[in-house]
Order: C-alpha cells, then sequence, then structure tokens
C-alpha cells in the first residue's frame, strides 16, 4: 500500500512541479489533460508476468527515446524513471514485524531496480 501511495505521490509532484526536461513536461501536460489513471494489465494473474510485460514496456521505451529523443533529454527521462523507482522501493520496510526492523529495500527490489536500469541502458546504483 505505501509503495502504491510512493508511486502515486511522485506523480503528483511530477504534474505539481513541472519539469524543465521537455518529455516529462510533455508528460505531465498529457496527464492533465486527459486525467488518466494507471490501469492494471489484463489477463495477467502472475506478478512474474506482469514484471516481464513492465520490463518489455520500459524497454519499448527505452529503443523510442534512443531513437527520437536528444540523448541528454533522454538520459535525464530515463534517470527520473529510475529515481521513481527507487522511490517506490524505499517506500516501505520489507521484512520485520509490524513496520519494526526488515530492510529498506529487499534484494527482490534491488533486482528488479537492476532490471529496470539494464532496460533503460542506464548503470545500476
Amino acid at each position: 500500500m505505501k509503495e502504491m501511495l510512493s508511486m502515486g505521490m511522485a506523480m503528483s509532484e511530477m504534474l505539481e512541479k513541472g519539469s524543465s526536461n521537455p518529455l516529462i513536461a510533455a508528460l505531465a501536460a498529457d496527464l492533465k489533460a486527459r486525467q488518466t489513471k494507471p490501469e492494471p494489465p489484463q489477463g495477467m494473474k502472475d506478478p512474474e508476468q506482469c514484471k516481464q510485460a513492465a520490463l518489455n514496456h520500459v524497454r519499448a521505451v527505452n529503443d523510442v527515446l534512443n531513437r527520437r529523443v536528444k540523448p541528454e533529454e533522454a538520459d535525464e527521462f530515463k534517470k527520473w524513471l529510475l529515481a521513481i523507482g527507487q522511490r517506490v522501493a524505499e517506500a516501505a520496510n520489507e521484512g520485520g514485524i509490524f513496520g519494526f526492523g526488515g530492510e529498506r529495500v529487499s534484494d527482490a527490489e534491488k533486482n528488479v531496480l537492476r532490471q529496470i536500469a539494464f532496460a533503460l541502458g542506464q548503470p545500476a546504483s
């Protein structure tokens, strides 16, 4: 729940603050104009299947960015996407009891963040 809220907050901040990056600004304007809400993928029941579908979308975004966008703007957009992913991963401790203990970012989350970075052609942090 905290992670979903974190994603919503990140998008809300982007809409509120805007960005000097034309891609991020265009995304914000489009989201405001259409007032779109994310829809869960249809027909996906398995978490691994969802993860692979998401990574395929990230790879497609990377391909479009590399072919059609100025390298510095594309790089900033990719770093912004990774920062949102990191923020979501850090939203709730994993493990522990009643929110105490555990780790800030689980090994599974670190692995997914590395996969996203790889799909975007970015170094994993």
